[in-house]
């Protein structure tokens, strides 16, 4: 389902959660755990501020205005090698 989430990301360029998880017939928490895994092996990147892996440590974040703002997702050139990879052994 990770392959589906880049490739959704390829396709319609920027995505957020509520998008993906429509996209995938899925729940909005499995989405998130996803594209955090995605994140965290820096296939994917968040485009909206405050939605970095810094910001989940900010001391700040209870009182972050940008925490109740949707995520937004981008390819991140690993990611696009990763995709153009896997289209090559298709």
């Amino acid at each position: 389902m990770l392959r589906e989430v880049m490739r959704l990301a390829v396709e319609r360029g920027i995505l957020n959660s509520a998008e993906l998880a429509r996209a995938l017939d899925t729940g909005p928490e499995l989405v998130d755990v996803m594209l955090e895994e995605l994140v965290r092996r820096h296939y994917l990147q968040a485009m909206l501020p405050g939605h970095s892996a810094a910001c989940e440590r900010c001391p700040m974040r209870a009182a972050c205005l940008n925490r109740c703002q949707p995520r937004a997702w981008m390819l991140t050139r690993k990611g696009a090698a990763l995709i153009h990879r896997l289209a090559q052994c298709s």
